[in-house]
């Protein structure tokens, strides 16, 4: 369920599915929370000066 997206879009859009990093697990999260879990995502990243895409 959770690759749904990463399928659809290797499906119909190859290079938009290759820009997708990860997936987590959210039950309809408000914009707010969104951006907190994407803020919270990338910050480890941030923080080594690392490429996400190489996890």
């Amino acid at each position: 369920m959770r690759n749904q997206f990463r399928d659809w879009c290797a499906k119909h859009h190859a290079a938009v599915a290759d820009a997708v990093v990860d997936s987590v697990a959210a039950d309809h999260p408000t914009d707010a929370q969104l951006v907190a879990m994407a803020r919270q995502y990338f910050k480890k990243f941030d923080n080594m000066a690392a490429d996400p895409s190489m996890a």
